[in-house]
């Protein structure tokens, strides 16, 4: 059974529930706060499979100490990872600089559920997707590959190589998510 480390990003009960309910016993699941300051050996010791970083209400863009961050060697370890909205932006943030990322104008947030189809490098069914965030990826690093796009937002993209995938929307908040997660674990097998 795979091991998965999931870094709240966010210190949110509801995501634990969320999770759990998604993965419904088909992996390992461990649940480590942005700040816990052993991540890494935390991930060593325990011989981590996959990490996902979650969403967050803080904004990747601003300029004060209400970020999240996480140890930049976690994209190092050669261990999947998959980040959902803020942790995708973080993700790219971290790889590509801050002129990949941009916000809404007026600081809008965008809270809006979309049907989406995803082709690779998991195939899922048409399905919604619940989207919520003031900021918004709108270039990725050149080994990355660009799978769903909205005008000038990338909505979803991966390293293969590297099995890191970024999504700007939350399986986990839909009646979809067991089966995403189910994927996804055979994915990064």
């Amino acid at each position: 059974m795979k091991r998965i480390l999931i870094i709240l990003m966010k210190n949110n009960n509801k995501y634990i529930k969320s999770f759990k309910k998604s993965f419904n016993n088909t992996a390992i699941l461990y649940f480590k706060m942005w700040y816990n300051k052993n991540l890494i050996s935390f991930i060593k010791k325990h011989k981590i499979d996959g990490i996902i970083l979650t969403g967050s209400s803080y904004r990747i863009l601003q300029d004060n100490k209400k970020i999240a961050t996480v140890p930049k060697e976690i994209l190092e370890l050669n261990i999947p990872v998959l980040g959902l909205c803020y942790g995708y932006q973080w993700i790219i943030k971290t790889l590509c600089g801050r002129h990949c990322i941009t916000s809404f104008k007026n600081n809008k947030y965008n809270y809006k559920k979309y049907v989406l189809k995803i082709n690779e490098p998991i195939k899922m069914p048409k399905s919604y997707y619940y989207f919520n965030h003031y900021d918004y990826i709108i270039k990725v690093p050149k080994d990355w590959k660009i799978l769903i796009r909205n005008k000038k937002q990338i909505w979803m993209s991966y390293n293969k190589e590297k099995k890191i995938m970024g999504l700007q929307f939350h399986p986990e908040a839909t009646s979809i998510g067991k089966l995403f997660y189910k994927k996804w674990l055979k994915y990064i097998s």
